[in-house]
């Protein structure tokens, strides 16, 4: 039995015409700029990936990436809530690769179905890899700075969940098929956040140890989120003098 009936190609047709008239919407005047920004660090989440082959965290870094391209195609489509729902769950995927990235026991347990993530963890003062003492451990200079970045993710992360567990506001916000500018902007400045607060979080885990051939393609990346760091700069400075 043939199920696509004419009204039902119809409501297609609709809706296809619908979302492509919201991402008309989404790339248009000063959005453009706001999308093709949040496409660079997409591409910088590839770079860090190639960066890390033969890591057995990368899996993670690249699901990250994933979420982040999912979240991009949603906000430009004007599916919101979705768009919200994938940037929370990059933020979750990026820190935890960096958490497991020294606890291969808890991310083999975790990729087993063993062991459930946890954002608790991997925010911790005491212990994420925004702690103070985990960043003093691989890149000392920027230890300072970990409770800012920390504090980033963490209403980055508070602010998106409102979009995932459905509290009243959003759904009035999110309720009418037509493009919204305000929460496309929202997003974008979350998304923003997220970035930087990723950012942070690989350059103090990764930068030292990487070797100078695989910081190469890191480098505008890192100095466009992070040039504002004296200690990043003096990195690169020294890496380019070696």
């Amino acid at each position: 039995m043939n199920l696509l009936t004419p009204s039902i190609l119809v409501g297609y047709d609709t809706a296809v015409k619908e979302r492509l008239a919201m991402m008309r919407e989404s790339i248009s005047g000063e959005r453009l700029a706001m999308q093709g920004r949040s496409e660079v660090f997409a591409d910088d989440l590839i770079a860090w990936s190639i960066a890390l082959t033969g890591r057995f965290e990368r899996p993670l870094i690249d699901a990250a990436a994933a979420q982040y391209r999912m979240a991009l195609l949603a906000i430009a489509l004007g599916w919101y809530r979705l768009a919200f729902f994938s940037l929370r769950l990059f933020l979750e995927l990026a820190l935890g690769s960096i958490y497991y990235s020294t606890r291969e026991f808890e991310y083999r347990k975790w990729a087993s179905g063993e062991l459930d993530s946890s954002w608790t963890a991997f925010t911790s003062p005491d212990s994420g890899p925004l702690s103070k003492a985990h960043v003093r451990m691989f890149l000392e200079p920027l230890a300072e700075e970990s409770a800012n970045y920390r504090e980033i993710a963490c209403k980055a992360y508070r602010e998106c969940s409102e979009y995932v567990h459905g509290n009243m506001l959003t759904h009035i916000a999110d309720s009418p098929l037509a493009f919204q500018g305000a929460l496309f902007e929202k997003w974008h400045t979350l998304a923003d956040a997220a970035a930087l607060a990723t950012s942070y979080a690989l350059a103090a885990r990764y930068t030292p140890i990487l070797s100078p051939a695989a910081l190469v393609p890191l480098e505008s990346a890192l100095l466009s989120q992070l040039g504002h760091i004296s200690a990043i700069r003096d990195f690169f400075d020294r890496e380019v003098e070696r």
